[in-house]
C-alpha cells in the first residue's frame, strides 16, 4: 500500500468527527508518517547553515567559540532532522503548532522565528535548539492531561530558544574547561557541578518566562501545576489500570491465583529529591519558583483548551498508539505490552494493539534465559547464551516497579520459558484466528511454534486434548517410532520425555490447547514447524561442509542508506570532532559507494535526502529504514527477535525490488576504521559484515575497501 495512501488515510481520520476517529481506532491503527514539502533547512548542508549564522555574528572575544558552537549545533540538528525520528506536517505536529500559534498570538515576531516538531521518542520530555527549533516527544504528549499543560511546556522551551541558553551554557563550559584542564578528578567534579548549577538557573528562568507567556494568553494558570505532576511521575505508564490475568487466559488456560501478584507496590515518587547532580531543579523547587505567580493571578475566564478539547484528546490517543510501537523499537517490551493492554480496554477489536502485545511478548520470550532442566543443549552453551542475552536485554526486576503494572512484570518474570511460550502462543493464535488475513500475526504464530519446539523443547503430545477432570483416554497426537523394536537410546529418550510430561501435567499450561486441538490449522502449523526445524538442521550441517572459497550474495539490487563518517582530531581540546570534515567525508563516501556499484554492474537506489532530492516519500522511506536498522542493531546477536517495522518494511522491498540494504562507514582518528554491512530486511540477518583498520586512511584506500566489500553483494562474474 502506497505511503501517500497511508498519509491521506491518517489525515482524514483526524479531520472528521469524534465518532469517526474512534471508529478508526476501534479497528486498526496505521503509524503516522510525514506529508507535504520538506522545509528548506532540512535540505541545507551543515556548512551552508553554519556560514549563514557565522556571517551575522558580531565581533567579540568569544566569536571563535561561538563559531564552534554554531557548527556543532547545526551538525547535531541536521543529524536529528534527517534521522527519521522527526515528523512533518502530520496531524500531531499540526496540532502542536496550533497551540504554539495560540500561545504566541500576541508575539507574532517571536512566533515567526520558531519551528515546532514532534519526535518519535518515548521519554516524557521536550527540547530546543537556539536556532528556534523546538521538539516535543511523543512520550510527553501521551502523558499530558490538557492543552494548557502543553502550552506551558512550549513556553518553557520557547524561553530556552529565544534566550540562547544552549550557546550560553557552551561558552561557560568552555571557560570552566580552560580553568580546569587535565584529568584531575577534582577538576572534573568541579566542571560537572558548575555546569549543573548553571543549567538549573536556566531551567528556573525557562519556568518563570514560560509562565509569563501563559499569562499573556487565555490559557488557565491553574493547569500549569499539573504539568509538573506529569514530569514528576513521568516514569509511570500513561494510565494506572490493574492488570488482570484473565487477559492471557482461555478456556483451558487458567493461571493459578497463587501465581498472580494481587497487591502492588505503592507509588513512592518524591518531589524534593537530591538534585545536586542533575541539570534540572527538583520538582519541589520548580513548584516554589512559580507558586507566587500562580497564586496571585485570577484564573477566571481562562481555559484549559483554546484550540480544541476534542482535538487534544484525539491527538493524545494517537500519541499513545504511537508510543506502543516506539516502546517495541526501543526494546521496552513489557512497557509496550502494558500500554497495549491499557488501550485494548477501550478498543478490544483493534488489530494493531493485538499485534503490539503479541510482538512484545514474543521478544520477551526469545530473550528469557534458558533453564538447564529438560534441555538437550549443553550447560556451557546455555550459560554463554544467557550471558549474551542478559547483557543486552533484561526484564526489570518486578520489585523495582511501582503501581498497577507491577503485576504484569511479576507474572512475566516468574513464568518459566515453557509457560511463557505456551501463554504467548495461545494469545497470538487466538489473535490470528480473529484477524486471519494479517501476515504479521501469521508469522508470529509460526515463530512461536518454532520456539516451542526448539527453545522450550515442547511438543503437542505434551499437552492434553481433554479438559481438566476428564479421565477418558488422552491418545497421543503423534505415532511413535518404537512400535517394532526400541533401542537403548530410544528408551532413554522416551523415559526422559515421560518425566518431562509428568512434570507438565502438574502445570496449568497442560490444558492450554484443549480447544485448539479441534482446529486442523493449529496442528498443521505445528507439523510445518517441525518440518522447518528438520530442514534448518540439515542446512546447518551442510553449511559446515564444502564452504566455497568466496561468498557471493547474489543480490540483483541494493538500497544504500546515508553512510556514516566521522573525523576526530584528538589534539583539539575544545572540539575534537571536525564536523565540517565529517560532512564532506560522508558526501565523498556516498560518491565512492555509487561509483563502485556502477563499476560492478550492481543496480542501486540511494535513500539520501538533500537539496537535489527533496522527496517526502523518500524521506518517509528513509525514516522507516533507519527505524528498522536502529532496532535491529539493538537486538545484537539475538537473531530470534523480530524487528517491529518488519510488518511495514515489506512495502519497501516491493517498491525498490530488493530486500538488501547496504550501510558503509569510516571513522578517522588515530587510525582509520572502515565497515560495510548488508542487512536482509526479510529475515533480519546480516549476510555481509566487512571491517578493516588502517594506520592512515586515504581516498584510494576507502574506495578499494568499499569496492571489495560490494563485490560480494552480487553474483560472481565470469
Amino acid at each position: 500500500m502506497a505511503q501517500r495512501f497511508f498519509s491521506i488515510l491518517i489525515t482524514l481520520s483526524f479531520c472528521g468527527l469524534s465518532h469517526v476517529v474512534c471508529g478508526q481506532f476501534s479497528q486498526n491503527y496505521i503509524p503516522i508518517s510525514s506529508t507535504g514539502a520538506l522545509p528548506v533547512d532540512f535540505l541545507k548542508t551543515v556548512k551552508t547553515m553554519s556560514q549563514e549564522e557565522i556571517v551575522a555574528l558580531p565581533k567579540g572575544p568569544d566569536k571563535s567559540k561561538k563559531e564552534d558552537f554554531i557548527v556543532s549545533s547545526n551538525y547535531y540538528l541536521n543529524d536529528l532532522l534527517l534521522s527519521g525520528d522527526v515528523l512533518l506536517n502530520d496531524p500531531i505536529s499540526v496540532y502542536v503548532n496550533k497551540v504554539a500559534d495560540e500561545l504566541l498570538k500576541n508575539d507574532p515576531a517571536i512566533r515567526k522565528e520558531l519551528k515546532f516538531f514532534v519526535t518519535k521518542y518515548s521519554e516524557v520530555n521536550a527540547f530546543a535548539y537556539d536556532k528556534g527549533y523546538i521538539f516535543i516527544n511523543i512520550g510527553l504528549l501521551a502523558q499530558l492531561e490538557n492543552e494548557a499543560q502543553l502550552a506551558y511546556v512550549l513556553g518553557h522551551e520557547i524561553t530556552h530558544a529565544i534566550k540562547d541558553h544552549s550557546m550560553t551554557e557552551f561558552l561557560l563550559e568552555s571557560k570552566i574547561k580552560k580553568r580546569t584542564r587535565g584529568y584531575d578528578p577534582v577538576a572534573a567534579e568541579e566542571r560537572a557541578l558548575a555546569k549543573f548549577r548553571f543549567s538549573k538557573t536556566q531551567e528556573t528562568e525557562a519556568d518563570i518566562e514560560g509562565l509569563n507567556l501563559i499569562k499573556k494568553s487565555k490559557y488557565s494558570l491553574k493547569a500549569v501545576d499539573g504539568a509538573l505532576d506529569v514530569l514528576q511521575y513521568s516514569y509511570l505508564p500513561f494510565e494506572l489500570v490493574p492488570f488482570k490475568k484473565a487477559f492471557f487466559e482461555d478456556k483451558g488456560l487458567v493461571i493459578p491465583d497463587n501465581r498472580f501478584l494481587t497487591e502492588v507496590s505503592k507509588i513512592k515518587s518524591e518531589e524534593d529529591y537530591d538534585d545536586s547532580k542533575s541539570s534540572h531543579p527538583n520538582i519541589r523547587k520548580r513548584r516554589l519558583a512559580i507558586a507566587g505567580e500562580l497564586n496571585s493571578i485570577d484564573d477566571t475566564g481562562r481555559k484549559k483548551y483554546l484550540v480544541s478539547e476534542e482535538e487534544f484528546k484525539r491527538i493524545r490517543e494517537a500519541a499513545r498508539f504511537e508510543l506502543c510501537r516506539i516502546y517495541l523499537i526501543e526494546r521496552e517490551y513489557i512497557e509496550a505490552v502494558y500500554a497495549g493492554y491499557l488501550l485494548l480496554q477501550k478498543y478490544p477489536d483493534n488489530l494493531y494493539l493485538h499485534k503490539i502485545v503479541a510482538h512484545g511478548m514474543f521478544n520477551v520470550l526469545v530473550n528469557k534465559p534458558l533453564p538447564q532442566k529438560y534441555s538437550s543443549v549443553s550447560a556451557t552453551k546455555i550459560r554463554k547464551r544467557n550471558e549474551i542475552y542478559s547483557s543486552t536485554y533484561g526484564i526489570p526486576d518486578y520489585t523495582t516497579i511501582e503501581g498497577a503494572s507491577q503485576s504484569l512484570y511479576h507474572l512475566i518474570q516468574n513464568f518459566s520459558v515453557q509457560e511463557l511460550n505456551t501463554i504467548i502462543l495461545s494469545y497470538t493464535y487466538r489473535a490470528h484466528k480473529k484477524f486471519p488475513e494479517d501476515k504479521a500475526l501469521s508469522v508470529l504464530t509460526d515463530s512461536l511454534f518454532s520456539a516451542m519446539i526448539k527453545r522450550s523443547e515442547l511438543q503437542l503430545k505434551d499437552f492434553s486434548k481433554k479438559v481438566k477432570g476428564d479421565l477418558s483416554e488422552d491418545a497421543s497426537l503423534e505415532k511413535r517410532d518404537d512400535e517394532v523394536e526400541e533401542s537403548k537410546y530410544a528408551q532413554i529418550k522416551r523415559e526422559q520425555e515421560a518425566t518431562k510430561s509428568e512434570v507438565l501435567k502438574e502445570s496449568f499450561i497442560h490444558y492450554a490447547f484443549v480447544d485448539f486441538f479441534k482446529d486442523d490449522e493449529f496442528t498443521a502449523r505445528y507439523n510445518a514447524a517441525k518440518e522447518r526445524q528438520k530442514l534448518n538442521l540439515k542446512e546447518i550441517l551442510l553449511s559446515d561442509k564444502d564452504k566455497p572459497d568466496e561468498f557471493f550474495l547474489g543480490a540483483k539490487k541494493i538500497i544504500f542508506i546515508p553512510p556514516f563518517y566521522t573525523q576526530v582530531d584528538p589534539d583539539r581540546d575544545s572540539r575534537p570532532t571536525d564536523y565540517l570534515a565529517s560532512e564532506k567525508g560522508r558526501e565523498e563516501l556516498t560518491s565512492i559507494q555509487e561509483k563502485a556499484a556502477t563499476r560492478l554492474n550492481l543496480p542501486f537506489d540511494n535513500i539520501y535526502i538533500n537539496g537535489a532530492s527533496p522527496d517526502i516519500n523518500k524521506f518517509n522511506d528513509h525514516a522507516l529504514l533507519t527505524e528498522w536498522l536502529k532496532e535491529r542493531f539493538k537486538h545484537g546477536n539475538n537473531e530470534d527477535e523480530i524487528v517491529t517495522s518488519s510488518d511495514y518494511v515489506s512495502r519497501l522491498i516491493k517498491k525498490y525490488g530488493t530486500k538488501y540494504v547496504g550501510w558503509s562507514g569510516v571513522s578517522v582518528g588515530d587510525k582509520t576504521s572502515y565497515f560495510f554491512i548488508v542487512f536482509d530486511l526479510e529475515t533480519g540477518k546480516i549476510p555481509i559484515y566487512e571491517k578493516s583498520v588502517e594506520k592512515q586512511g586515504t581516498y584510494n584506500k576507502t574506495a578499494a575497501f568499499v569496492s571489495e566489500s560490494l563485490k560480494h553483494v552480487g553474483s560472481k562474474t565470469p
